[in-house]
């Protein structure tokens, strides 16, 4: 210290202390110290305001949001609202069954004779209950989709492509690589959807109230799930594929 300079002692009582100013100092209690607790309490309020504040704006944030329904009961809950009057619906664990409770009349339209409508149902359609049923698995990797869908697009391809092979054969044998390959449907944040349906394409359902309300239940399945496209290995999330439909009785 630079000679003639005397060295200055800061009073205990004012020394920073990390304390609150108001509080008791060492030479003795200081009557301001009850408004130091009344901040003090105001102080610990305002933080419990703003924490319930934030937390009351992040539930009114999210409020409105809604998440797709994930496992068979989830969407049976969902689907329900939309099964036409004279369907049941009902789910286990892995699995969803849609069946109607009146039968319906199938139709291959492949190769018919030129004859009335109500003729041909009457002599080449078939009388049997209609069911929608879908079966979760697990969700299958883009590459074991990939994978399985090459597979089954080669075997496709070898038997379309022989000239040996007559339609109705083929058409046999095409179902029967979709069998052996085959592909979901449908799919979750957690599962491969497999759908399975009376009427796969190009058989037709009657009548039409039948071939309606089955279209009115997967179009709300498709808004459920996100769908495989499995002509070009993409997905697409439009309405079902429903075949191809003749006039109807």
């Amino acid at each position: 210290m630079a000679a003639g300079r005397t060295a200055r002692t800061v009073p205990a009582q004012i020394r920073p202390t990390g304390k609150c100013p108001f509080q008791a100092s060492p030479v003795g209690p200081n009557p301001a110290a009850p408004l130091c607790r009344s901040l003090n309490v105001v102080v610990m309020k305002m933080r419990r305001s703003i924490g319930i504040c934030l937390v009351l704006a992040t539930v009114a944030a999210t409020a409105g949001d809604t998440y797709p329904p994930t496992y068979p009961s989830e969407v049976v809950a969902a689907l329900r609202p939309s099964i036409p009057a004279g369907w049941t619906v009902r789910s286990d664990a892995r699995a969803i069954v849609i069946s109607r409770d009146e039968q319906v009349t199938l139709l291959n339209p492949i190769s018919l004779p030129p004859m009335e409508l109500k003729d041909i149902l009457r002599d080449f359609g078939q009388k049997t209950d209609y069911l929608i049923v879908l079966v979760f698995k697990e969700r299958m990797t883009d590459k074991q989709y990939a994978d399985l869908k090459a597979k089954r697009d080669e075997a496709i391809k070898e038997i379309t492509n022989n000239p040996k092979i007559d339609g109705k054969t083929k058409y046999g044998m095409l179902n029967d690589e979709d069998d052996r390959y085959p592909l979901p449907t449908y799919f979750n944040s957690r599962f491969s959807i497999y759908l399975h349906r009376t009427d796969p394409p190009p058989l037709e359902v009657y009548p039409e109230s039948a071939a309606n309300q089955r279209t009115q239940v997967l179009l709300a399945l498709s808004k459920m799930m996100t769908e495989y496209d499995h002509n070009n290995g993409l997905v697409r999330t439009g309405g079902p594929r429903t075949g191809r439909q003749s006039a109807q009785p």
